[in-house]
């Protein structure tokens, strides 16, 4: 799932993600995934929390920081926003930063849990 400023994300421990890239390849991530969503055919309201904070971390670096426990926080310090990415939407993006497989079934199952809800 992916939460937007959440202040979930005040109650855990983030550690700096320092892979050469990760943000980068958050942010392009981030923007497939809203395309995908909407090709999903998902409610608009799922999908309008990362389109807004796509458009306002527009021009703004982003950080990504992880989680002892495997969630993701995607942060724009200069456009006060981030993304709070948990379960499987984690997983995969975690899979995509550290260049490990990513098994379609799993990309689409994360999808597949947002178009339904879960």
């Amino acid at each position: 799932m992916i939460y937007r400023n959440s202040l979930l994300a005040n109650h855990v421990t983030w550690t700096v993600d320092d892979t050469s890239g990760a943000a980068d390849i958050a942010r392009d991530f981030l923007r497939a995934e809203c395309q995908i969503l909407r090709l999903a055919g998902v409610a608009h309201n799922t999908i309008d929390d990362l389109e807004k904070f796509l458009r306002a971390v527009a021009t703004a670096p982003i950080e990504v920081y992880r989680s002892a426990a495997g969630e993701l926080l995607v942060r724009a310090e200069l456009a006060r926003e981030d993304l709070l990415i948990t379960g499987k939407t984690a997983e995969v993006l975690r899979a995509y930063i550290d260049r490990a497989l990513v098994r379609t079934e799993d990309r689409l199952d994360m999808t597949l849990r947002r178009a339904v809800g879960l």
